[in-house]
């Protein structure tokens, strides 16, 4: 966030906000009032107004919010304008349908880096939205992370799944 002291509740309602904008824009929207995108939101426009206001002044009375630039703002606040870089670990059916999932991507998440245990699967290059990546092993996490400045682990392993044995006693 950008220093501003937002409170947590106004925090928690942003990716609602971010949502229902990106939906608006999608269907061809370029404005929407307050009383629109409050009521898409599920909440009041009173309530919706006093939450944009710790962004900035957006609006513009009489005509609404323009729904690109508010969208770009909410998303900068959520840290969205650039990607994250995301590791996943476990490369089964759960670990390759979300490597798979576009909307994965375009929520600002990339995956840069593929972990797996098993030697069947080490080695083996997954196609990840619009690239492929080597799965590799265990042993590298710390240079894929460090390397690619990923920030978010993914675990798609089984709960009980133990991809280090040999290192604990």
């Amino acid at each position: 966030m950008s220093g501003r002291a937002i409170p947590d509740a106004t925090v928690a309602r942003l990716p609602v906000y971010h949502r229902v904008l990106v939906s608006l824009a999608d269907s061809g929207s370029h404005t929407v009032s307050s009383e629109e995108l409050a009521t898409a939101c599920g909440v009041t426009s009173a309530k919706l107004r006093k939450d944009l206001s710790y962004l900035g002044s957006y609006g513009t009375r009489g005509v609404g919010y323009d729904v690109q630039f508010l969208t770009y703002q909410i998303a900068r606040e959520l840290g969205l304008t650039s990607p994250w870089g995301v590791v996943v670990v476990g490369l089964g059916n759960l670990g390759r349908a979300l490597v798979s999932y576009r909307g994965f991507a375009s929520r600002g998440f990339q995956v840069v880096g593929l972990i797996d245990s098993h030697p069947d699967v080490v080695g083996t290059v997954v196609s990840v939205v619009d690239r492929r990546i080597t799965v590799q092993s265990v042993d590298n996490l710390r240079a894929i992370v460090a390397d690619n400045d990923a920030r978010i682990g993914v675990i798609t392993t089984p709960a009980d799944f133990r991809c280090c044995r040999s290192r604990r006693p």
